[in-house]
């Protein structure tokens, strides 16, 4: 199974990738580190593309920009996980859903993340790029075979909303923090 054609596949035809994701289920800790964090090192990496755009970004201010992409889908995978394997037993009764809600979340991150590799290495920040992010949606109905539960329950939509909304969070408190100690 490839895991970039399955990334592809999210992006372009979410429906039939679910289906080989179901075909192919491989344990979360695998597709996190053979996909998940992998994306994330290069987005770390791709913050630094800014030097090469602008005379004032410094490298303190892309090491920082780098701690920070990373750092907030990194824990925002954690933080999701633990929610939403934790804190819903009536969908995620057993292990094997455990994992496939995990792997869920970690392929509409790593499309979420791939969306911050484009935006890092274009020349100026694209706002508009942020509409995308509510793909996490589509990604997540869809993923409802996938997870076991009906397309309308309202767990789809609490997943996608973890996966948008932490990250930002994350990175939002992380910013601030860094401002504040810059001041």
């Amino acid at each position: 199974m490839s895991y970039i054609k399955n990334i592809l596949l999210l992006i372009a035809m979410p429906g039939d990738a679910w289906e080989s994701i179901k075909k192919h289920i491989v344990p979360a800790q695998a597709l996190l580190a053979a996909v998940l964090y992998p994306l994330l090192a290069l987005l770390a990496v791709t913050a630094f593309a800014e030097m090469f755009y602008r005379e004032e970004a410094t490298l303190a201010y892309c090491i920082q920009k780098a701690i920070i992409d990373f750092a907030k889908f990194f824990f925002a995978y954690h933080i999701s996980s633990y929610i939403l394997t934790g804190f819903f037993s009536s969908i995620v009764n057993d292990k094997e859903t455990a994992n496939r809600v995990n792997t869920a979340i970690a392929y509409v991150l790593a499309v979420l993340v791939i969306l911050n590799i484009v935006n890092n290495l274009l020349p100026t920040p694209w706002i508009f790029i942020n509409v995308f992010y509510l793909y996490a949606f589509v990604l997540m109905r869809k993923a409802a075979d996938f997870i076991g539960v009906k397309s309308s329950n309202v767990f789809l939509y609490i997943t996608a909303a973890f996966a948008i909304v932490v990250p930002f969070f994350i990175g939002f408190v992380l910013n601030m923090s860094l401002s504040i100690a810059n001041n």
